[in-house]
């Protein structure tokens, strides 16, 4: 899995327009900004997220394959239309996240929170929700085709 900060390391002043980060983004992965995500134009397939604190942030359309977004504090953050497919977001905080038209096709979602979340007309295709919090969320038109663990109340 490739890290989020070797992506930074080569984006740095690699591409023009692109400011230098070097003392804006801390290592540690619970500590990357939204910004810095938004910089990478939200392509950080299998980047290692686990803890990251990305609440409110706006990751609309972002690739995120294969990402491990474990315990991820993700409450309120567009991720509408955002590529997720094979994702790890067990045990994350998308409460009233906007995850409208994402694709999260065999992503991990277990025991998340994902209370009040809008999951309109998602691909949840093979997705594992066991445990998951599903209270308040909006499914409508989602596709839940072969996934594991869904308890709706």
């Amino acid at each position: 899995m490739i890290s989020f900060n070797k992506i930074l390391s080569n984006l740095r002043g690699s591409e023009p327009g692109v400011p230098r980060m070097a003392n804006k983004v801390k290592p540690a992965a619970e500590e990357v900004s939204a910004e810095a995500l938004e910089l990478a134009r939200g392509k950080v397939a299998g980047c290692n997220l686990k803890g990251a604190k990305l609440s409110g942030a706006n990751l609309r359309k972002a690739y995120l394959f294969d990402a491990n977004l474990r315990e991820a504090h993700l409450a309120g953050t567009n991720l509408s239309q955002a590529y997720l497919t094979c994702a790890d977001l067990s045990l994350a905080d998308l409460s009233l996240a906007d995850l409208s038209g994402a694709t999260l096709w065999k992503a991990k979602l277990v025991g998340a929170n994902l209370t009040g979340t809008d999951l309109r007309r998602a691909n949840l295709t093979y997705a594992d929700l066991s445990g998951a919090n599903l209270r308040g969320a909006n499914l409508a038109g989602a596709n839940l085709t072969d996934v594991v663990g869904l308890e709706l109340d």
